[in-house]
């Protein structure tokens, strides 16, 4: 085994302070941006996190995704997702939810929306897409 320094020449994975990835050594780089936006808009679109019919009077009835990040039912909303990496730790996420306007309806939305079901229903999601993207690779 050489010193430090004195190997090869034609040796190319050495440190290098560029952090440059010589001739593909170490990892490829694919761009999955525009695949993965378009399949997450496809998974969540249409997506009914919360339906029922026979809810209370002022407790919502319906919570389904409009577009990638519109709620409807009563009341607009959005859920946001934040810190959503190839590895999937659902620990490092970071959920909120906002409402449009405010009032009894916009906190109900809130708090259902805020809820572990609807939470999981969006992680299952996000992990759907996770997974395929992982396959891709």
């Amino acid at each position: 085994m050489a010193k430090w320094g004195e190997g090869d020449p034609r040796w190319l994975v050495e440190h290098r302070e560029d952090g440059k990835n010589v001739n593909g050594w170490h990892w490829e780089e694919k761009d999955r941006k525009e695949w993965t936006k378009a399949r997450l808009a496809e998974l969540f679109s249409g997506l009914v996190l919360h339906e029922a019919p026979d809810a209370a009077d002022g407790q919502p009835t319906l919570l389904k995704v409009e577009r990638l990040k519109d709620l409807t039912g009563d009341v607009k909303g959005e859920v946001r997702v934040e810190e959503v990496h190839s590895t999937g730790d659902e620990d490092d996420y970071v959920y909120c939810v906002t409402a449009e306007g405010s009032g009894a309806a916009q906190d109900k939305l809130r708090a259902l929306a805020s809820g572990a079901a609807i939470k999981a229903k969006v992680y299952d999601t996000l992990a759907t897409a996770i997974r395929e993207l992982r396959e891709q690779a």
